[in-house]
């Protein structure tokens, strides 16, 4: 996330039209904040935690004649400094 307020415009929206999910990018894409409504108000996930359930989907939803020694997947290694 770009600071704090980055994503209040997106969670006012979503409130005003009751969703309980945000996804949100930055203006060259290269970046996707995640964010779900819970009882204790928004939760951004991490990348590492966006990077879990998009592997989770792909895993239960790839194609019924693909064995599990036939699907691979990889993670790269991203450092910043902070």
């Amino acid at each position: 996330e770009e600071g704090p307020g980055a994503l209040a415009l997106s969670f006012s929206t979503a409130d005003e039209h009751g969703a309980r999910l945000v996804l949100a990018n930055d203006p060259d894409a290269d970046r996707l904040a995640v964010a779900e409504k819970t009882e204790e108000g928004w939760t951004t996930f991490t990348g590492d935690e966006i990077a879990a359930l998009l592997a989770t989907w792909l895993w239960r939803n790839r194609a019924s004649n693909t064995e599990p020694d036939q699907f691979a997947m990889v993670a790269s290694t991203v450092s910043s400094k902070r």
